[in-house]
């Protein structure tokens, strides 16, 4: 744990003790649904080029899948779909421009990628922004990224997540001045869990935090198989449940792609499926952001 992260700690501990949760519809506990947008386009000329080197006695295949404008990684519609036939809706995060070399390989403007941001926007999910790789650090560029995701949707953006995780002392001062209501950056890109035994949401200043708690290929990196992948996230819902309190998910819309990403669609079906067997109420970072705001769901025992 880094100090700054120490200190977050210690101040809210003992405060985290007095939560009391009531979620809409008298339901035991909430979950949250996220897609980090990173990698829409398998082919274009980077992801072309890193699959040749892997692969170059089977080079004649990408360059046609690029040439057609073959795309297995655009699962938008897909994930959107899968989400409905549930009754549940998610948050995704686009990234609204490439500075450096670990950014997302995609540019903002292009038609498709405004295409979706606009369908999905208008069938209910939420629109978040995926601060870039130096953002985390730096009040231009945020401010610049959010009025360019802005200017798309047509109205404002509340909610960030910034790429890698990247966080320190100055980013919610800066996310808070910027206007945005909450951030989902607090989690580990090590392991799948409660980070610091943080089971809540919570305030720096006026900016709440919403952890993340499962991302996808953290789970399946710290997991020899499905079945092991599954009983980890099975445990940690089965403890939000316990602890009345809210977990949520980070998968990635190309790993929805089942002939390189194996099983990671699959089981994110089954987490779907087991978390509206369990009754909880799910709805986007944004909407769960909003019951804190206006203090109906949320209660500090004295």
């Amino acid at each position: 744990m880094d100090l700054f992260a120490a200190d977050i700690y210690a101040s809210f501990v003992t405060m985290e003790k007095k939560i009391s949760i009531k979620w809409p519809e008298n339901r035991k506990f909430a979950a949250c649904l996220s897609h980090d947008v990173d990698v829409p386009f398998k082919y274009n000329l980077v992801g072309l080029l890193k699959e040749v080197k892997q692969n170059p006695k089977n080079s004649l295949s990408p360059f046609y899948n690029f040439i057609t404008r073959e795309n297995p990684y655009w699962q938008f519609e897909n994930i959107m779909e899968i989400e409905k036939s549930y009754g549940f809706k998610s948050t995704f995060f686009f990234c609204a421009k490439r500075r450096h070399i670990k950014d997302p390989y995609y540019h903002i403007k292009n038609n498709k990628i405004q295409n979706i941001i606009k369908k999905l926007d208008r069938e209910g999910f939420e629109i978040g922004l995926h601060g870039s790789y130096l953002s985390y650090n730096n009040k231009k560029y945020l401010e610049e990224e959010k009025k360019i995701l802005e200017s798309i949707l047509k109205k404002k953006v509340i909610g960030n997540r910034q790429h890698f995780l990247n966080f320190n002392q100055k980013t919610p001062k800066i996310l808070e001045e910027l206007g945005f209501i909450y951030d989902s950056s607090f989690g580990s890109t090590k392991k799948v869990g409660f980070k610091n035994n943080k089971y809540y949401p919570f305030y720096y200043g006026k900016l709440l935090e919403i952890p993340l708690n499962a991302m996808d290929a953290v789970l399946f990196n710290q997991s020899k198989s499905y079945e092991k992948a599954w009983q980890k996230i099975k445990k940690l819902i089965d403890d939000a449940e316990k602890k009345s309190t809210l977990i949520t998910f980070n998968w990635h819309q190309r790993v929805f792609y089942e002939p390189e990403f194996r099983g990671w669609g699959k089981l994110y079906i089954q987490i779907l499926d087991y978390i509206k067997r369990k009754n909880a109420y799910v709805n986007t970072l944004g909407n769960i952001a909003k019951l804190f705001e206006n203090g109906r769901r949320v209660g500090y025992n004295k």
